[in-house]
């Protein structure tokens, strides 16, 4: 095991002991993954702020009960993300899209340059398209393109094999051209 592990090891059972400070550190470890996440299934921005935060509520409340059965903290902390999106999104059917992109540099996945209007704009049709998807879809690729994270990571965060894994996003792809060309097609030209 290397050093860092053994560090995550130690804070995290820290943070099963109680400590609020072992638990901030990996709160602030883990906040960016995890808010990604949920912009990308979600993308309200004050939903996906209330949603994180109330993720983060769980796995404190859940600390105690947490046990590492040989998987990645991060993957025990996307199950409470997939199930808080899930549960959001049985409550409120009719999710209205929030076209407002994300401002905040910390988080923000855009260029800075001039090109930045049209930018947002198809990250707004790459969102609007994915939310589309099927959950699966949605999470490897979220996982894939948006945090860079490996097949092999993603299939331990997913309990999925990594064939499984390239299969989906493999599919999710495929899908994702047809809605983003059929949206393109669809909208009307600019002068």
């Amino acid at each position: 095991m290397t050093r860092e592990e053994q560090n995550m090891v130690l804070l995290i059972q820290q943070a099963r002991g109680g400590d609020q400070e072992a638990f901030g550190k990996l709160y602030a470890l883990y906040f960016t993954p995890i808010y990604r996440y949920v912009y990308v299934r979600i993308g309200v921005k004050h939903d996906v702020d209330d949603i994180t935060q109330t993720v983060f509520l769980k796995a404190w409340q859940a600390m105690a009960r947490y046990e590492n059965q040989g998987k990645p903290f991060l993957a025990w902390l996307f199950t409470i993300a997939r199930n808080t999106v899930y549960d959001y999104r049985k409550k409120k059917r009719d999710i209205l899209f929030d076209d407002t992109p994300i401002r905040d540099e910390s988080i923000s996945l855009s260029p800075r340059n001039e090109e930045k209007e049209l930018y947002d704009e198809q990250i707004i049709l790459v969102r609007k398209a994915l939310l589309d998807l099927s959950q699966d879809q949605q999470d490897v690729i979220a996982l894939r393109f948006i945090e860079g994270r490996s097949y092999r990571e993603i299939s331990s965060l997913i309990e999925k094999s990594q064939d499984a894994v390239r299969a989906i996003a493999s599919r999710g792809l495929r899908e994702l051209r047809k809605k983003i060309g059929r949206r393109v097609s669809d909208e009307p030209e600019k002068s």
